[in-house]
């Protein structure tokens, strides 16, 4: 069934006026055909912030104007599964819609701490990092015939908590998860912040979206993995180094594997 749109009211609309003169005009949409909330917020093309319509004239017969300051909400005719009512509220309160022109409320946090990886090389070469090649990777072989070894690691995670009064990009953030840095990010450079995901929910008092981005850095290796050649069994490919007496076996070659591609990282907040 496709999704239909009207517009209630679309001449008359609905408003009011307060005590202070403060006028204010509703529109409401009327969305049938889906049972996602999503799908029909974004199906009635909401206005941007900032846009106006016309509510009438003042006493000297001129047109007065009322702003859309962001924010929306909803409900379902009881009863439906797919029909809904989203309403925008427009304003001609001047302080409203300054606050409103401020621009999005970002705020940031994060922590590092001690973790573990297993590794086959320590102090490995890092120059083709971003886009490995099958060669060596060079370093010290710590590993103990072809198993990696466990080492101290630094992780360090950060989110972003942005409040937005349109809908937020779902589609577009959900198109990031699991790219990393295409360019210089939040003090990061290109490749080495890895986007893992975000949340999001509607603030009914505030009438804000609140979307969380979470976000992992790797400055040394850029999130890249040690991978040991092998032969067509799968075993890994051993040689041996040291003194007789001290011999031991290791993994003889050792590249870079990169699972992570690179995205533009414009549409996320910057801090």
């Amino acid at each position: 069934m496709p999704i239909v749109v009207t517009e209630k009211f679309s001449k008359s609309r609905t408003g009011s006026i307060d005590p202070n003169g403060t006028r204010s005009v509703t529109r409401i949409f009327d969305v049938v055909g889906t049972t996602d909330m999503y799908q029909a917020v974004t199906a009635t093309g909401l206005p941007a912030r900032g846009h106006t319509v016309e509510v009438g004239d003042d006493q000297w017969g001129v047109g007065v104007y009322a702003t859309y300051i962001g924010g929306m909400s909803w409900s379902r005719p009881e009863g439906t599964e797919d029909h809904w009512l989203i309403s925008c509220k427009y304003s001609t309160n001047q302080q409203d819609v300054s606050e409103s022109d401020t621009g999005d409320m970002i705020a940031t946090q994060g922590d590092t701490r001690a973790t573990t990886k297993a590794v086959y090389r320590k102090n490995p070469s890092t120059a083709n990092i971003d886009n490995p090649t099958a060669s060596d990777i060079g370093g010290d072989q710590i590993d103990e015939g072809g198993t990696p070894t466990t080492i101290v690691s630094i992780d360090r995670r950060f989110n972003t908590t942005e409040k937005m009064s349109n809908f937020p990009a779902l589609d577009a953030y959900s198109d990031l998860i699991g790219k990393r840095n295409q360019s210089d990010y939040e003090g990061g450079e290109s490749g080495s912040i890895l986007y893992l995901g975000f949340s999001w929910n509607y603030d009914s008092g505030s009438q804000l979206w609140n979307v969380n981005h979470q976000f992992a850095v790797d400055k040394q290796t850029h999130h890249a993995e040690q991978v040991a050649k092998t032969d067509p069994q799968g075993d890994v490919i051993k040689e041996a180094i040291g003194t007789e007496e001290e011999k031991r076996f290791v993994a003889s070659h050792v590249y870079w594997v990169q699972p992570f591609d690179t995205a533009s990282f414009g549409i996320l907040p910057d801090f």
